[in-house]
């Protein structure tokens, strides 16, 4: 999978993380609308951590030829974790 692959190079991007459920995905419009705060979208080479960032979605440009981008989230607001995923399949 593109969680394993990634973590098994030990990116910086997503070592601190756990791998999500299979074919789940971040309802981003959901999520913000909820209070959830983009932070970044750094290389996947990016080394900086940020202490707000609790989740982070790494899209797999496997399939398209592109290389992997990292999108930064912090998914707490008012003490609750506003975050939403959808089954998204692949």
């Amino acid at each position: 999978s593109t969680a394993e692959r990634l973590a098994s190079a030990q990116d910086p991007c997503v070592q601190h993380f756990k791998t999500g459920r299979k074919n789940f995905v971040l309802d981003t419009e959901e999520s913000i609308e909820d209070g959830a705060v983009f932070l970044a979208n750094p290389s996947v080479a990016h080394t900086d951590e940020d202490p707000k960032c609790n989740l982070a979605l790494i899209e797999d440009g496997h399939e398209t030829g592109s290389n992997n981008s990292c999108f930064l989230f912090n998914c707490l607001y008012k003490q609750k974790y506003v975050c939403r995923f959808i089954q998204k399949r692949g």
